[in-house]
């Protein structure tokens, strides 16, 4: 049996914040479509999440924060956000791929004048719980 599973971004109705804590001061609004395991192969034993993340205005921010067991990726669908990685700063636009190792420091700012929109997955141990530690 497949486990194929097809969304559109229009057919995209409810943007959350599915995991806890939240941060309030955080604008970043998220649809998660996929959480699956991944069962084991050469090594690899855990759970991933793909989710389309928004900041829907100039100067909205994804605060300062790191996740103690989950390895994440980001990739620019739309607009434009300043994205702090540990101690560097990307401009990313569309097509811009960030790679973040577990406990990364990692922030995203929209300076762009539309909302900025990405995709992002995220890797963690089959059992972990999802975690993030909020720094501002």
């Amino acid at each position: 049996m497949s486990k194929t599973k097809t969304t559109k971004l229009a057919d995209i109705q409810e943007w959350t914040w599915p995991y806890s804590p939240k941060h309030l001061g955080d604008a970043l609004r998220i649809k998660n479509l996929i959480t699956e395991d991944i069962d084991a192969f050469e090594g690899v034993d855990g759970r991933i999440s793909f989710s389309i993340g928004i900041l829907e205005r100039r100067g909205d921010a994804h605060v300062l924060h790191y996740h103690n067991k989950e390895t994440g990726i980001y990739y620019v669908l739309r607009g434009r956000a300043r994205i702090t990685v540990d101690e560097k700063t990307i401009d990313a636009t569309p097509g811009t791929l960030i790679y973040m190792p577990t406990k990364t420091k990692h922030k995203v700012v929209n300076d762009g004048n539309e909302p900025f929109l990405m995709a992002i997955i995220y890797l963690r141990p089959r059992l972990a719980e999802f975690t993030t530690e909020w720094l501002e």
